[in-house]
């Protein structure tokens, strides 16, 4: 942390936009050396709709506009020289003006105004200097004082609530944080302590309350780890015996969709679609009418039958050539397809390049065409590479990765068969650099 000024955030104005919802924030920043500096702020909320406001900041004044939060809670972040700040504060519905002063003493950002936000600041104090003294220290550490270092996070909220009589709300705020930071600290412990969790003398369970006693609430969903902590708190089983855990220990509607979600995202995306189609279709159905999901995930599922065999070339895909001309998949009709599905910045793609450029002059199958389809995001970075690696013939982008979605395809490269009528003949083809087995295989094809 470089950051060593002192800023005084004054003359917070308070101004609701019936229209925008939004905050007018404007301020003071004192002190020197403010050439670099960057402010930004932007409210808590579970649906991840809010956007970051960037402040403006010109000599020692700022202002911006920033959405509202639903509940009071808003994070203030910055840059200077390098160094960054992170503090959240709290504006209840009864807030009136009065000014917000950010003391940034030792890297450690501050926010003095009233106690709810004194608390807020004392426990973001303590994240900080626990946090250092964790990465610093912690492979010197004997595993009963890992314990002690990871429960002082709690103490640290006993304490500060008796030294700050804050709202309802913040109470709730400061400890999830504390319960989320000491479960993060432990799920890496061996990345920052050197030591197994198997060797350690504790266990989870010993250190933390089940989480559905403590994350079960919407202001959960503002830690970004609470899905995972829930994740994997779950016990082991098929997928209807984890959503019926969550249903029967979670009531918070948020949270069950937040991890549901995962979970039905991950079946849909790891699925054996060529083998199982019909049969997970059916188990997915009946477990979206059981636990009342949402349809889309069985639109989800549908939409990837096409990496089961026989099943034509997706419908609805935008593929276009190096000029920007649209390609219909079925002018390959009549040809039996073998598709590169590929980027610019996969270094394993681009391997295969010279070994499938080696192929194709050499396979004597005027039956068969080779298709290479980039899921490049832009055209630059796509056409240098092909520049670079001399490639030519038939290449072109689906830059949306509705291919590869509609494919169920996680990794690149992958490469696939397509028949003469347009429909798949084999999911997982071998790749070029496989030799003469590949080459038999598209030799024969008639």
């Amino acid at each position: 942390m470089k950051i060593r000024n002192l800023f005084l955030l004054s003359s917070l104005c308070l101004c609701l936009s019936v229209e925008a919802q939004t905050l007018h924030l404007s301020g003071i920043l004192v002190g020197d050396n403010f050439r670099e500096t960057k402010l930004y702020a932007f409210p808590m909320g579970g649906t991840g709709s809010h956007k970051i406001a960037s402040l403006n900041v010109k000599d020692s004044r700022f202002e911006g506009e920033v959405p509202m939060a639903p509940d009071g809670f808003y994070t203030l972040a910055g840059t200077n020289n390098g160094g960054q700040l992170v503090v959240p504060f709290y504006l209840s519905e009864k807030y009136d003006g009065t000014e917000l002063k950010l003391n940034v003493i030792d890297g450690c950002p501050r926010i003095d105004m009233d106690a709810d936000n004194r608390a807020l600041s004392a426990f973001n104090e303590v994240y900080y200097k626990k946090g250092r003294e964790l990465w610093t220290n912690g492979k010197n550490m004997k595993p009963e004082q890992v314990f002690a270092f990871l429960k002082g996070y709690k103490s640290a909220i006993d304490s500060i609530a008796l030294l700050y009589p804050c709202s309802v709300p913040v109470k709730e705020y400061l400890a999830l944080w504390a319960y989320t930071v000491a479960s993060d600290n432990y799920s890496n412990i061996s990345h920052i302590t050197g030591q197994k969790r198997d060797d350690l003398s504790f266990t989870a369970a010993d250190l933390l309350e089940e989480p559905s006693r403590v994350l079960d609430t919407p202001m959960a969903l503002y830690f970004s780890s609470t899905g995972l902590i829930i994740m994997q708190s779950l016990p082991n089983g098929s997928l209807r015996e984890r959503l019926a855990y969550l249903n029967g220990h979670y009531s918070c509607e948020p949270i069950r969709e937040r991890v549901a979600d995962v979970l039905l995202t991950h079946y849909i995306g790891s699925f054996n679609y060529e083998e199982n189609y019909e049969a997970g279709l059916a188990e997915l159905t009946s477990m979206v009418e059981e636990f009342g999901l949402s349809p889309r995930y069985i639109s989800d599922f549908k939409a990837r039958k096409a990496s089961v065999k026989g099943t034509p070339f997706p419908v609805d895909i935008l593929l276009t050539d190096v000029e920007g001309n649209k390609v219909d998949f079925s002018r390959y009709r009549g040809y039996y397809v073998y598709v590169d599905l590929w980027a610019s910045w996969c270094v394993p793609c681009c391997r295969e390049v010279p070994y499938l450029q080696k192929l194709e002059k050499e396979l004597n199958n005027d039956l068969v065409k080779f298709v290479s389809i980039s899921i490049d995001r832009g055209t630059k970075e796509w056409k240098a590479r092909m520049e670079a690696l001399n490639m030519c013939g038939n290449q072109l982008i689906n830059q949306d990765n509705k291919l590869a979605e509609a494919l169920n395809v996680g990794s690149i490269p992958h490469f696939l068969i397509y028949d003469k009528e347009g429909k798949l003949f084999q999911y997982k083809a071998p790749r070029p650099s496989s030799g003469e087995e590949l080459k038999r295989l598209l030799e024969h094809l008639r």
